[in-house]
């Protein structure tokens, strides 16, 4: 984050109202041995300006260093963000049929998914991401708001069994693209289209590959057409957070698990859907751990590494009351996908509720909002951190900062009365 704003006005202020002081008493008044004396008292033998003089230089030439150093760290190096790092915005739906929007958004998605398992790379989250949805912001404000570097956007066209992908990566800082490029193939190719646009970021962005990482990207990443469809669908109604959308998104989820049994994420995305009905009280703990368990298991039979998954088993664990077992899984997930803020969340809140170490759980919150800075349920679990922690004032200053966000959301504004 950049230095207070207050810092610079501050300094600003306290140069404006002491310069003309100093300035007025320089044409009135000398330093001398026996102290401050009118300019006119002082005989000419006696002065000692040319002494007076030079420690004036260094005290403005001290005070004007300051200045530099303040204004270089506040641009260059707090508020710079990672070098390699970018943020995926939802590619634009250009078929003319609202119906194909979570295949746009989807494939969004799933390239933020990837990327987000490479270690070497910081990779905004979904949410902060997708806030930004159709709206015309520039690139650089985008950029800054989420902290990164580079943004890479597109669009998808799908007419019939064709898809026509077009996906830029570009430089925040000046603007300019640094790679562009638009695939026209079959519809069943989306895979190979999506290998292949993470591959092109990982090397314009001169990422470096761990060994399992090279083996992860590599590997195939196939599902039945349909299944993935479905998949898609589920992902989109999941995001949307109500309790009908989210009944929907169990359907859709389970619609893919059957047309491709054998499909990791489907798995993922329902143990996740049910594990957040039980969030938001329309499913009863016990019902939602049975549904939920199962699902995150067989995901992990299916890919045992996907992080995703571990970090669905861990909060199906935190549920349980099984804290061990549920911080194993929570570090398991961020080894294995170290950009993941819903591990980071997760995590989090196994330290508040299972360990009651609120301070811990902040510092977790603090790291899962550096990937998704915009996410008004993680700003909103920061303020149950600060509550915990009786931070009172800083709890309101968050939930002030979820309704900069969100004016809609209504928790922040009923904490903010209790406050």
């Amino acid at each position: 984050a950049n230095l207070p704003e207050w810092v610079g006005l501050t300094v600003l202020g306290m140069l404006a109202i002491g310069f003309p002081i100093a300035l007025i008493c320089s044409w009135f008044y000398e330093i001398t041995p026996e102290g401050i004396s009118l300019e006119r008292d002082v005989h000419p033998e006696e002065s000692i300006t040319h002494i007076t003089g030079r420690w004036l230089d260094f005290l403005v030439i001290s005070f004007l260093s300051a200045a530099v150093i303040l204004f270089a760290v506040d641009k260059w190096w707090i508020g710079e963000p990672p070098a390699r790092s970018i943020a995926v915005l939802p590619f634009v739906n250009m078929s003319g049929d609202l119906a194909q929007e979570h295949f746009s958004d989807g494939m969004s998605e799933e390239l933020l998914h990837r990327l987000a398992q490479v270690s070497d790379l910081h990779v905004a989250a979904r949410t902060s991401s997708f806030h930004f949805k159709n709206r015309n912001i520039p690139v650089a404000e985008i950029a800054a708001q989420l902290g990164v570097q580079s943004v890479l956007e597109g669009s998808v066209r799908q007419a019939g069994n064709t898809i026509r992908v077009t996906a830029q990566l570009i430089n925040a800082s000046d603007g300019y693209h640094i790679w562009s490029k638009t695939y026209e193939r079959k519809l069943g190719d989306v895979f190979d289209i999506q290998d292949e646009i993470a591959a092109m970021v990982v090397n314009a962005l001169k990422v470096t590959l761990l060994n399992d990482e090279k083996v992860r990207l590599a590997k195939p990443k196939r599902a039945n057409l349909a299944a993935y469809d479905a998949y898609l669908l589920g992902r989109y109604k999941m995001a949307r957070r109500t309790s009908t959308a989210l009944q929907h998104a169990v359907d859709h989820f389970t619609e893919a698990i059957r047309l491709d049994p054998s499909y990791p994420q489907a798995y993922v995305g329902l143990a996740d859907t049910y594990v957040l009905l039980e969030r938001y009280g329309t499913m009863d703990r016990a019902e939602a751990v049975t549904m939920a368990e199962p699902a995150a298991e067989r995901a992990l039979e299916l890919d045992n590494t996907l992080g995703g998954a571990f970090a669905s088993l861990g909060r199906v664990r935190l549920l349980q009351g099984q804290n061990k077992e549920a911080e194993q899984a929570f570090l398991r997930a961020l080894e294995l996908n170290p950009n993941s803020a819903s591990a980071y969340d997760g995590y989090a809140l196994l330290m508040r509720w299972g360990f009651a170490n609120s301070e811990k759980a902040l510092e977790l919150h603090d790291a899962a909002l550096q990937l998704d800075p915009l996410s008004t349920p993680i700003n909103m679990a920061v303020v149950e951190d600060y509550l915990e922690l009786g931070r009172f004032e800083d709890a309101l200053a968050r939930c002030q900062r979820v309704i900069e966000i969100d004016p809609e959301f209504p928790r922040a504004y009923t904490i903010m009365a209790d406050l």
